[in-house]
């Protein structure tokens, strides 16, 4: 019984869970990049107490993006919505790297009112580089 479930999956393949994991650990690690470095910089993550809130608070992060992606983890949905959420996990950490902001409702709100002038302005070659390395180049492992 063991031996004929095993030979029915093929060698290499990555189901939906697998998927989920990889890209919700791949946005927690790098998606949150500014918070990391920020709690470094306030000497929060020193010490075995220090150590023991980060390993704690990247098994939230990862646990609610977990459930996220499993609530759209249908057959057609869940590559093109892990595609988007790490394009837009990239460009979050850009900017928040960028400006020294935290991106909350009101970010969100000045995003939908930007000009295309103001718009044009973000663009730069970091945020190219964050949205190819930190979005594209995962988004063609999930593919």
């Amino acid at each position: 019984m063991k031996r004929r479930f095993a030979s029915a999956l093929p060698v290499g393949a990555r189901g939906p869970l697998g998927l989920v994991l990889g890209t919700s650990v791949w946005m927690a690690a790098l998606g949150n990049w500014p918070l990391w470095q920020s709690l470094s910089e306030l000497g929060v993550l020193q010490g075995v107490k220090g150590w023991g809130l980060a390993v704690a608070m990247a098994v939230m992060i990862t646990a609610a993006l977990v459930a996220l992606q499993s609530l759209l983890a249908w057959r057609y949905t869940l590559k093109p919505v892990a595609t988007l959420l790490l394009l837009a996990a990239a460009g979050g950490a850009h900017f928040m790297l960028a400006y020294r902001i935290v991106i909350d409702s009101t970010m969100l709100v000045n995003v939908v009112q930007t000009n295309p002038a103001e718009a044009r302005d973000l663009f730069s070659l970091q945020l190219f580089q964050w949205l190819v390395l930190g979005g594209l180049l995962p988004a063609w492992w999930v593919w």
